[in-house]
């Protein structure tokens, strides 16, 4: 059972992610090193491998996207109280409510002395999944 503290933590570690979907996040520079962690590994919806300077410097220069992300199905792993994964599916959605580049994705959140910052995120390419009435449409 969930208590309200790790409820509370997993709901504001969820809205982080959310936060990192956002156009106006990604692209500012201040926000991505207040969120992102210096040590920050990506394993990219490619199979590439990035860190922070290389996936800071892609995001700053990111055009508006003509897609929202969708993503629904989190779950949460604590591995340690300053230590905690996330998984979900997400998926591109169009401006017709159509899903493509559907993914599963996982990332790792470490609790510093200031506030909590993603420290591994991977997005691995799935097959298509039924849109659920739990997500984030964003």
């Amino acid at each position: 059972m969930i208590r309200s503290s790790q409820a509370a933590i997993f709901s504001h570690l969820r809205q982080l992610e959310i936060d990192l979907h956002q156009y106006e996040t990604r692209t500012d520079i201040k926000q991505l090193q207040k969120l992102l962690h210096p040590a920050f590994i990506e394993i990219g919806y490619s199979g590439r491998r990035y860190n922070f300077i290389t996936v800071a410097a892609g995001l700053i220069a990111e055009e508006p996207p003509t897609h929202t992300l969708w993503s629904q199905n989190y779950e949460f792993i604590e591995h340690t109280a300053s230590n905690i994964q996330l998984l979900y599916q997400s998926a591109n959605m169009n401006a017709h409510d159509k899903l493509s580049r559907h993914a599963l994705r996982t990332s790792i959140w470490v609790k510093s002395a200031a506030n909590w910052q993603m420290i591994y995120h991977q997005g691995t390419p799935t097959g298509p999944f039924a849109q659920e009435q739990d997500h984030a449409n964003l």
